[in-house]
């Protein structure tokens, strides 16, 4: 049987891993051009990047049983959205351990 750990990004090595994986998943693609590393990481960084002023997100990668990065995940709420569409100012996610 297969398992599959959900590993919550919580380094910038672990940033980096998330960031490079969909490189490594399309090396063999002639037609794949890879984004610029610096981007991606100011794209995903909260110090460069204002959405992150109004939203909260968790990055996750999925990892198999031959400790192989299977795939980045992201979950993102924006608070500025939430609040114009409900008129409440906050949004409560459970956490699944």
């Amino acid at each position: 049987m297969s398992n599959i750990d959900i590993i919550a990004v919580a380094t910038p090595a672990e940033l980096d891993r998330f960031i490079e994986l969909p490189v490594r998943l399309y090396k063999a693609d002639a037609n794949y051009v890879a984004p610029l590393m610096l981007e991606r990481r100011e794209a995903l960084s909260p110090a460069k990047n204002p959405y992150f002023q109004h939203a909260t997100t968790q990055f996750w990668l999925a990892r198999g049983n031959c400790f192989d990065i299977l795939w980045p995940n992201i979950a993102a709420v924006n608070n500025q959205h939430v609040f114009m569409a409900t008129g409440h100012d906050n949004l409560t996610v459970n956490q699944v351990t």
